[in-house]
This record gives structure tokens, C-alpha cells and sequence, in this order.
């Protein structure tokens, strides 16, 4: 094989290797037990380890634990759920994410302590 042809050859197997590594975690399938109307949320990123359900609407709450990934299953039309989710205790620290209606965050880059549920 001369040295082009090699040359291409790595390269190719290296774009396929990072397409396969980039779009599997980012296009991660939310699982089937998040019932619809439910704001879910897990303690491992890719929707792993335990599960809480938020309740919707109920302000700032802190979370029963570090949340790395999260579900938001209410959809639209209706009251449409959301859900602010912050670094620190008591809705403080940086917002990580505001996860909307049919919304979900496989992956966060930190660990969200609380929670702001709003409609």
C-alpha cells in the first residue's frame, strides 16, 4: 500500500471512529420509563442509576441527588412544564440548562443540585 493510500486509509478510520463516538452519546435514546407528563431526572449521565420524578410547577427545589441527565416528556399544547436547572443548593450557582417541554439532556457537564419548576 504506498503511503497516500495509507495516509487516507487512517484518516478515514479515524473520522468514522469519532463520528461513532461523537453521535452515539449525543443522540442517546431517553428511556421508556419516563412516563409522558413527567419531568425525570437520574444520577449518571444517559438517563443510568437512580431515577426521581420533579414535580412540575413546585418552585425551587433542591434535588434528592446530583442530577446528570434529565427528561422532560410534557409536551405541547397544554400548560407547558420547565425545568431550570442549577450548580448549587437553593437555585443558586451557575443555571445549566432550562429544559423545556419534550426536552432532554443526556449529558450534563456538571452535576445540577436544584431545580426551578415552573409552567
Amino acid at each position: 500500500m504506498s503511503a497516500r493510500r495509507l495516509t487516507q486509509a487512517l484518516t478515514a478510520a479515524l473520522i468514522t471512529g469519532a463520528a461513532v463516538l461523537t453521535v452515539t452519546p449525543a443522540n442517546a435514546m431517553a428511556p421508556d420509563d419516563c412516563a409522558p407528563g413527567k419531568i425525570c431526572a437520574w444520577s449518571e449521565m444517559f438517563y443510568r442509576g437512580k431515577m426521581a420524578v420533579l414535580p412540575a410547577g413546585a418552585g425551587c427545589v433542591n434535588t434528592e441527588f446530583p442530577v446528570y441527565s434529565m427528561y422532560n416528556t410534557y409536551g405541547t399544547p397544554g400548560i407547558p412544564a420547565v425545568a431550570l436547572m442549577y450548580t448549587g443548593r437553593n437555585c443558586t450557582g451557575t443555571l445549566l440548562f432550562n429544559v423545556g417541554p419534550k426536552e432532554r439532556y443526556p449529558a450534563f457537564p456538571a452535576p445540577a443540585l436544584s431545580a426551578m419548576l415552573a409552567w
